[in-house]
């Protein structure tokens, strides 16, 4: 399975502060697929906070119970739950979570992840709505692509260690996450703006 390169529209839809600029195409999962799944929306989970209240500190999210094994099922609420580790490393700079859950050979991750050590998310960054579109498993069920939407609120962003403040008016993202097995349990691959 080759490999896609991550857009300048990715990069948008995570900031573009945080300076991607590769280019990127979508591509598919090797082997015919024996699997297909539409799956029906679901909310994110991240609570949100009301403005009178000081907002909690975030916790790492935790893999859902339903994001275990190599199964469609299972590989719709890992791209979910991958969305969450995003979030996470968006408000807190850790990314620790984030590179556990990510092959090390993954290019849209990897140029993800130093932007959210190096910048600070504000404002409804978080994406909502995530909605899978597709899920589809190669023959050995060894791979899963997941094509999915959901929305990024108004956001800002700056770095960390100090300097000029970006503002974003957000948007609905559209991605592709190309899913790996590792032993019995989903990785995140590949993850591509399927708009290229």
């Amino acid at each position: 399975m080759t490999r896609p390169r991550t857009t300048n529209r990715l990069a948008r839809s995570l900031g573009a502060a945080t300076l991607i600029t590769a280019a990127l195409s979508a591509s598919a999962c090797n082997g015919s697929p024996d699997a297909t799944h539409t799956a029906t929306p679901s909310e994110s989970s991240t609570p949100s906070t009301s403005s009178t209240q000081t907002p909690a500190a975030p916790t790492a999210p935790v893999l859902p119970s339903e994001a275990t094994g190599l199964t469609v099922e299972s590989a719709d609420a890992f791209a979910s739950f991958y969305l969450q580790l995003l979030d996470y490393a968006a408000a807190t700079g850790d990314t620790a979570v984030v590179k556990r859950w990510s092959d090390k050979g993954c290019i849209g991750c990897g140029e993800l992840i130093p932007g959210f050590e190096r910048k600070r998310y504000s404002g409804d960054f978080m994406h909502r709505g995530y909605r899978s579109t597709s899920v589809r498993l190669n023959e050995s069920k060894t791979k899963a692509q997941v094509k999915f939407t959901a929305t990024v609120g108004k956001h800002a962003v700056e770095p960390r260690a100090g300097g000029t403040v970006t503002s974003y008016p957000g948007e609905t993202i559209h991605w592709i996450l190309t899913l790996q097995a590792r032993g019995a349990q989903w990785i995140a691959f590949e993850l591509a703006d399927e708009k290229g």
